[in-house]
């Protein structure tokens, strides 16, 4: 229950994500007091407007999102330092809905290390206000605003891709992925490992403009700072 709250309509959208037209706006006064008993149980913690995935594509970056899908892969959780120097953690997963597409999900800091990386497998994940990026084809980031649910309950949405999934979307043998993992090599690439004075070789006798791939396992010996 909220008491003493202004309602405003929404003049800045990039302080709002919200679809709604009006906002609220809360003072010294306000009072805000959790509702227990008669709280009925089929009102949605969080509204959603899910987008398909494959809407995703013609979509531009940094544009925010509510996507759901089926979790097909969940990353170990990495530490990493930013740009600015800060030191955060990160982790990647992988997921897919009904529109035959898959897409790469970044999430950041506590969400990152809160997420059940054993136990999430084809479950469902709601997430409300993810950012699209447009790194190596199109993934989402799940930032400090964003927030999911694994199996969401009260959602029709979910209900529906769960019956999907466990009809069709398991056994799916082809899908589109929108996130690209590192260089894609063109299938003429050469994928055999040879050694670094191969390459040499090869390269004295390159014509200019002419580009080649190589396979090479070899141990690192020296990192060169800027």
């Amino acid at each position: 229950m909220v008491e003493g709250a202004q309602i405003k309509p929404i003049k800045n959208r990039n302080f709002n994500t919200t679809d709604h037209n009006y906002e609220l706006t809360f003072y010294a006064a306000t009072k805000v007091q959790e509702v227990v008993e008669g709280a009925s149980r089929d009102v949605p913690s969080t509204l959603y407007n899910f987008k398909k995935i494959s809407e995703l594509a013609s979509k531009p970056g940094k544009e925010i999102v509510d996507v759901i899908g089926v979790i097909l892969e969940v990353q170990d959780l990495q530490n990493i330092i930013t740009r600015a120097g800060r030191q955060t953690k990160k982790r990647e997963i992988q997921i897919t809905d009904s529109s035959g597409c898959t897409i790469k999900v970044t999430l950041w800091g506590d969400k990152a290390e809160r997420f059940p990386p054993t136990d999430s497998i084809h479950k469902i994940l709601a997430i409300k206000g993810a950012e699209i990026s447009e790194w190596q084809g199109k993934s989402l980031n799940c930032g400090f605003t964003a927030t999911f649910e694994i199996d969401p309950t009260i959602c029709q949405e979910a209900d529906v891709l769960r019956e999907w999934f466990d009809r069709d979307g398991i056994n799916a043998s082809s899908t589109q992925t929108l996130s690209q993992s590192g260089i894609t090599l063109p299938s003429s690439a050469n994928t055999e490992l040879i050694t670094l004075a191969e390459i040499k070789q090869s390269l004295s006798s390159n014509v200019a403009d002419i580009v080649k791939y190589f396979t090479v396992e070899a141990s690192l010996i020296n990192i060169k700072h800027d």
